[in-house]
C-alpha cells in the first residue's frame, strides 16, 4: 500500500487483517490523492481537508522523492484545525497526546511523515502488524515492470512479484481493487486475492449527518482508542 497522510479507517483495518504490509513509495504521486491531505470534520458544517505543503508536487515524480514545502508553518495549521475542531468532542484529550509529538518534528521527505503517522496509529491501536517502510529492496523489480506496455498489467506484476519474493500465499487489496485485480490471474501464480470490504458503520459526530471515511483523527477523537478498537474489525474479505 502507499503510505497515506493519516488515511481512513479502512487502511487500518487492512493491517489489521495481514500478517505484513509494505508501505510502497516507488510508485507515482499523485497530485490530488490522499498521499498529502485528508478529510476532517468542521463541527457543525461538513467535511475539511488537512493537508501537506510539497515542493515541486509533480505527478512524474515518485513518492519517496516528494518534501515538504519547509518555509510552510504546515504543523502548526494543522494542530490549530485539530483544536478547533475537536477540541470539545468527546476523546479529543486523550488522542492528542499521541498526535502531538508527529507534528512537532521536522520531516524532509512527505513519505517520513507518513511512515511516523501510521507506525504511531498502528502502536496506538496495538495492531499486531510487521511494517516494511519504503520500496528500496524491490527495485530491481520495478526495473523489470519497465517491460510492460500496459499500466494495469504492471501493477498486477509488482504485487505478484513482491508476493513471491515474501513467500506470501495471500494478499489482501481494498475493495476498490476488484475493478482492478483479477483473482484468476493471482492464482496462476499460486497467490490467493482477497478484498476488504468495510462493513456499514457510523458514531457520533459533531454534525447532524455522519459522514464516513474521514481521517482515522476523526475516528479517533470521537470513539477514543477503545471503541476504535472495536470498530477496526468491522470488516469482511472477499
Amino acid at each position: 500500500m502507499q503510505p497515506y497522510f493519516f488515511p481512513y479507517i479502512g487502511f487500518f483495518q487492512l493491517m489489521d487483517a495481514a500478517d505484513k504490509i509494505i508501505l510502497y513509495d516507488y510508485v507515482h504521486f499523485i497530485k490530488n490523492g490522499w498521499i498529502k491531505r485528508n478529510r476532517i470534520l468542521e463541527k457543525n458544517k461538513g467535511d475539511i481537508w488537512i493537508q501537506v505543503p510539497v515542493s515541486d508536487a509533480s505527478s512524474n515524480r515518485k513518492i519517496y522523492e516528494v518534501e515538504i514545502d519547509a518555509k510552510s508553518c504546515w504543523q502548526k495549521k494543522i494542530v490549530n484545525l485539530l483544536e478547533y475542531n475537536y477540541k470539545n468532542v468527546p476523546y479529543y484529550h486523550e488522542i492528542m497526546p499521541y498526535l502531538w509529538p508527529i507534528f512537532n518534528k521536522q520531516y524532509t521527505h512527505l513519505s517520513e511523515l507518513n511512515f511516523e503517522s501510521i507506525r504511531v496509529i498502528k502502536d496506538l491501536l496495538e495492531i499486531q502488524v510487521v511494517i516494511e517502510y519504503g520500496s528500496q529492496r524491490f527495485l530491481d523489480i520495478e526495473a523489470q515492470l519497465l517491460q510492460h506496455d500496459s499500466v494495469l498489467d504492471a501493477k498486477s506484476q509488482r504485487i505478484c512479484k513482491i508476493c513471491e519474493r515474501e513467500q506470501a500465499d495471500t494478499y489482501i487489496n481494498p475493495i476498490g481493487g476488484m475493478e482492478l485485480y483479477d483473482k484468476e490471474q493471482f492464482a496462476s501464480r499460486d497467490i490467493t486475492l482477497l478484498f476488504l470490504q468495510t462493513k456499514d458503520y457510523s458514531y457520533k459526530q459533531a454534525t447532524d449527518t455522519f459522514i464516513p471515511h474521514l481521517s482515522i483523527i476523526d475516528v479517533l477523537c470521537n470513539c477514543g482508542i477503545e471503541k476504535t478498537k472495536i470498530l477496526l474489525k468491522n470488516y469482511q474479505l472477499i
